[in-house]
């Protein structure tokens, strides 16, 4: 009997002794090894083609080198709402002192200058067209401005010179996914203006280049500038059940950011 209880007892402290030294490792291994950041973005869109698609009312046009932005603006951030609409937070994990494995994601918005004239053609209302016209018109809103939704891994370097403010520039190449919300508000065949927002779907690969340059501020506190050039495929995003839009992007978002370490 005493021989299964010391041998009960010789079990059980080498289960906690085990778990303590499993969770030790575990905290060992996330100890001064994470920093999450966050902070507004601003956005700059290169000029796009974009294909737009009805199927009920027999569209299938071409918009070329089609201007658009992003709802951040200066006077926004004077009044305190950026970020609100366009935003970046990513975690990153330290896997050496010049090396990190980045999960980054990115809400930006575009809308289309409808403004602008453009070259448009292909097919509108059944009839083919090959022009220059204002969107206006066909359209009061064209944008995905309910969320371009980056979802992307990168792998950091990062270069730092050991003073008391500790600057540092970091480079991180990126690959990730896109989820995009595409809104508009089109002229119907029967002359009155129908609104779509289908809500957010999967629609195609984002490449992108990251740059930060960032210092020390308090302790285990660093702000940084970055700096992202991408390019993103959207391909066939969803307007409607049977409508969509085609577009490849390139440009670059831009925004002050707060990092904490943990």
């Amino acid at each position: 009997m005493r021989s299964c209880l010391f041998l009960a007892l010789i079990v059980f402290f080498t289960l906690k002794l085990n778990a303590q030294s499993v969770f030790d490792k575990f905290e060992s291994k996330l100890n001064d090894k994470l920093t999450v950041s966050l902070g507004g973005q601003f956005t700059y869109y290169k000029n796009s083609h974009i294909q737009f698609f009805q199927e009920e009312y027999d569209r299938d046009i071409t918009i070329y080198n089609a201007q658009g932005s992003g709802r951040g603006r200066l006077d926004e951030f004077v009044r305190g709402e950026i970020g609100c609409t366009q935003y970046r937070v990513d975690v990153k994990y330290a896997l050496s002192e010049k090396y990190s494995l980045q999960l980054e994601a990115v809400h930006l918005d575009y809308l289309v200058d409808l403004g602008k004239s453009y070259y448009m053609s292909g097919i509108w209302d059944g009839m083919r067209i090959n022009n220059d016209g204002i969107l206006y018109g066909k359209f009061l809103v064209l944008e995905h401005s309910n969320g371009i939704n980056i979802w992307k891994l990168g792998i950091t370097r990062k270069w730092k010179r050991q003073n008391n403010w500790k600057p540092y520039l970091l480079i991180s190449p990126q690959i990730g996914v896109v989820f995009s919300a595409t809104q508009a508000e089109i002229l119907s065949q029967y002359n009155d203006y129908e609104k779509y927002d289908p809500g957010n779907t999967l629609v195609g690969l984002n490449y992108s280049l990251s740059t930060e340059f960032g210092m020390r501020i308090f302790k285990n506190i660093d702000l940084f500038l970055n700096v992202t050039y991408f390019q993103m495929n959207l391909e066939k995003a969803k307007v409607s059940d049977t409508s969509h839009v085609t577009q490849g992007l390139r440009g670059s978002n831009y925004g002050l950011n707060i990092a904490f370490s943990f």
